[in-house]
């Protein structure tokens, strides 16, 4: 099975909706859960939470196997991404680490039948759940040493150190050091009183390096201060731990050993007030991150997104919002939301709690129709948040429109030459001993370039059904203008009185794909005899390392603002041109997807009353290609001039 992870998560608009708003934490991660199930294919998920050498499950989706359960505990454990199977259940489970900053705080795991199951696409969910395990673990700090009364200044743990050595100069002018956790090691965040070696001594000595030990492995019991002699350095420190978040820190001072008792007495009542402004002020700092974190998560959602407090403000408001309703972002944050929507069917839908939480509106310039989604937020029974989210449905609509009318337009273009041929083909088979030998010919021939047509449509639907059209080139040296005058000859048999010149205009040949190549210049031509009359004429040859192959009509010349929808699927220059010419809508889309894959581009040069010139450029060699898309060519109107 599959590698868990690796890819984005689809389908998490819902879970970022309640994110963003101050949602319930477990229906943030049920909502995730969902969301990575159904990318993955599977029928259950499950987070669980690690806490030391602990784990908890914090939500499940579906009904978790015990398979599912300790995928999820080996990926916790392991840090790592695992999988397991199991045959009778007919089950794969793949599960991700959920790592936060660098820390490990649990899993996300998916389950489901083995012929199915992908459990790549879990990113995006893992990082939700890993948002909401860290808020969670540092706000239950917070709370728990929020009475804490000294060190109210300090709002950021990155102030705490300096809020110490003030607090400490005041109260006894003794050489301190305040130590922080730090990426998982215990640093020196600030001291006064004492040399950087010296210290470096002394918090280097194997006595402290035990205490500290001692402390992470128990930290429950590191509640009193501690004292260490260390006369081998000729000094005594005594140390106190400072609680908050991840880690344990200490506070101490350097002393005499006369001053020992009242040191320790000082730092007992000390560091109680020092854990609390440190577990304060790493909630507040997580808060503000978090915000920040969910800003970004915002700002990442393409749709329309705004979120409104309880009293109608603007709390947050993402790129793609501002834009379809005209709001300034960050400069309405914290003002009232009445008037300034733009619509006030949705400011009813907004304010009005009564009204079901889903509408269509008209938004934008011009007026696009957009499903606009409510979710309010609450908190028990009081209403804290509202979510606004906006979906373009007018995309939607003209894409399954378009798929109608390919599906229609296909079955019309296909039926007309297999009814052709299979009618002639029938009069072949019940009256050719009675039909003349020109006749029959004639209807032979007719079948035939009927088929040959049928051959056309098909090449032409695999080709756009092909994802990667590149991958299947076949490069091999072609003479293109031979290319180019034997499909010349024959579309002379097929439109009688005209003439196709083949011309050329330098060295012809080039290393392609003859496929491609003919499959374009095909359709140029059949474009060139439809819409014009007279002769038309292809140039073929180019200096360097490119090869131009140009079809020229003698036709009416084509508008500047018509030629970019001409390389568009479904465009002909105007309805009277499907109606007198037929067509699929298709060649000119067709050729610039071809001209593309064999790394070239398609131009337009166009003249109103004097004909049209359709060109193409392709490297002569593969390896001259730099694999960028092409744009089309602007096309060139000089009526007038």
């Amino acid at each position: 099975m599959d590698t868990p992870g690796g890819r984005p998560t689809p389908g998490l608009e819902h879970a970022l909706t309640l994110l963003a708003g101050g949602g319930d934490d477990a229906q943030v991660i049920r909502e995730a859960l969902r969301a990575a199930a159904s990318a993955a294919g599977a029928s259950q998920a499950v987070a669980i939470a690690q806490r030391g050498s602990s784990q908890a499950e914090v939500a499940a989706y579906g009904v978790p196997s015990d398979c599912l359960r300790a995928t999820a505990s080996a990926a916790a454990a392991q840090a790592s991404p695992a999988a397991k199977s199991d045959p009778l259940q007919g089950l794969n489970a793949g599960a991700v680490p959920v790592v936060f900053r660098g820390r490990v705080l649990g899993a996300l795991a998916v389950a489901g039948p083995a012929a199915t199951l992908d459990p790549t696409p879990l990113d995006t969910a893992a990082a939700i759940v890993g948002l909401v395990l860290d808020q969670a673990a540092t706000v239950a700090a917070g709370v728990r040493l929020a009475s804490a009364a000294p060190l109210a200044e300090v709002r950021d743990p990155a102030d705490l150190g300096e809020a110490v050595m003030a607090t400490l100069a005041e109260a006894a002018p003794l050489p301190a050091f305040v130590c922080l956790p730090e990426g998982g090691r215990l640093r020196v965040a600030k001291y006064r009183g004492i040399e950087r070696d010296r210290l470096s001594a002394l918090v280097g000595a194997p006595e402290f390096l035990e205490m500290v030990r001692a402390w992470r492995e128990r930290p429950a019991g590191a509640e009193a201060s501690h004292r260490l002699d260390l006369n081998a350095l000729g000094a005594t420190i005594v140390c106190a731990p400072v609680l908050g978040g991840a880690g344990i820190g200490l506070v101490g001072l350097v002393v005499d050993s006369s001053q020992a008792p009242e040191a320790s007495r000082l730092l007992d009542d000390l560091a109680p007030h020092v854990s609390a402004a440190r577990a304060r002020s790493e909630a507040e700092h997580g808060s503000r991150r978090r915000d920040h974190e969910i800003d970004m998560l915002v700002q990442a959602n393409p749709l329309p997104m705004v979120v409104f407090d309880a009293d109608g403000n603007f709390l947050r408001t993402n790129g793609a919002a501002g834009e379809a309703l005209g709001l300034s972002g960050g400069f309405d944050a914290g003002r009232p939301a009445r008037g300034r929507i733009g619509d006030l069917e949705l400011e009813r839908l907004l304010f009005d709690e009564t009204r079901p939480g889903e509408m269509e509106v008209q938004i934008g310039t011009p007026p696009r129709a957009h499903r606009a989604v409510v979710t309010r937020i609450y908190d028990g029974d009081e209403h804290v948040r509202s979510v606004l989210t906006l979906e373009d449905v007018s995309t939607h609509r003209a894409r399954n429109q378009l798929q109608e009318d390919f599906v229609a337009m296909i079955g019309h273009e296909l039926r007309t030459p297999l009814t052709v041929a299979k009618g002639f083909l029938e009069t072949v088979l019940s009256r050719g001993d009675n039909l003349e030998a020109e006749q029959r010919d004639e209807f032979l021939t007719t079948s035939l370039r009927q088929t040959e047509r049928l051959e056309e449509l098909i090449n032409d639907l695999l080709f756009l059904s092909t994802e990667r059209p590149r991958a299947g080139l076949h490069h091999e040296e072609v003479d293109v203008l031979a290319v180019a005058s034997r499909l010349g000859d024959r579309y002379e048999s097929r439109f009688p009185g005209r003439t196709i010149d083949c011309l050329p205009m330098g060295p012809t040949t080039a290393f392609v794909d003859q496929r491609y190549l003919a499959q374009a210049l095909r359709h140029l031509l059949d474009n060139a005899l439809k819409y014009s009359e007279g002769s038309v004429t292809v140039e073929v040859g180019g200096a360097g390392s490119t090869l131009t192959v140009a079809v020229v009509d003698q036709g009416p010349g084509i508008f500047s603002g018509d030629v970019e929808r001409l390389f568009e699927p479904f465009e002909q220059k105007d309805s009277s041109s499907t109606r007198a010419h037929g067509g699929t809508g298709l060649g000119l889309y067709v050729t610039r997807r071809l001209v593309e894959a064999l790394g070239g581009r398609l131009d337009c040069d166009s003249r109103l009353g004097q004909g049209s010139r359709f060109s193409f450029q392709v490297p002569r060699n593969p390896a001259d290609s730099n694999g960028e898309s092409p744009r089309v060519g602007a096309v060139r109107d000089d009526a007038g001039a």
